[in-house]
């Protein structure tokens, strides 16, 4: 016995529609599939009709999103990753943070990863002072007279790091 007519052309149909979902790149372009493989594209600074510019207010306009860009704001640059026929996730690089993210096109829409360093990327003073705990008062009873014998424990590493001028302090 063979198989009734319509489901030959119901699977002739099934795989037309899954090659239009992988042409949709060409059918249907997104702002990232002109730049596929694209290094930094520059967004802050650069002009509104600009590739950068473009691609983050195409971004901006997807719901899963939202929290993203009102968290962490306007990214430096992006840089586009995947082929021209592929599906392209997009890298905000936030070069003031020495981050970025990467937001993942998937199905349902994008998601984004969590930060990341930037490779090759250093922290300023100013930002490794931020995000460590705040300074240290002055020395207790014990410290100032422990610190002096033994200046690497970290309590006294810690005084030295808020740039205090103590005895045991390099």
């Amino acid at each position: 016995m063979s198989p009734p007519r319509w489901a030959g052309a119901l699977a002739a149909l099934v795989l037309v529609v899954a090659g239009c979902a992988r042409l949709s790149p060409v059918l249907r372009p997104a702002p990232w599939d002109e730049y596929p493989n694209s290094g930094p594209l520059a967004v802050r600074g650069a002009k509104r009709d600009a590739p950068g510019p473009r691609i983050v207010r195409a971004l901006r306009g997807e719901p899963s999103l939202a929290a993203l860009f009102e968290g962490h704001g306007e990214p430096d640059a992006i840089e586009v990753l995947g082929g021209r026929y592929q599906r392209k996730d997009i890298a905000l690089v936030y070069k003031r943070t020495g981050r970025r993210i990467i937001v993942e096109s998937t199905s349902d829409g994008w998601v984004a990863r969590a930060p990341e360093a930037l490779p090759g990327a250093r922290r300023t003073t100013r930002q490794a002072r931020a995000q460590e705990a705040p300074p240290p008062g002055p020395p207790t009873t014990a410290q100032a007279l422990e610190c002096p014998i033994d200046p690497m424990r970290p309590d006294c590493q810690a005084l030295c790091a808020a740039e205090a001028k103590y005895e045991w302090c390099p």
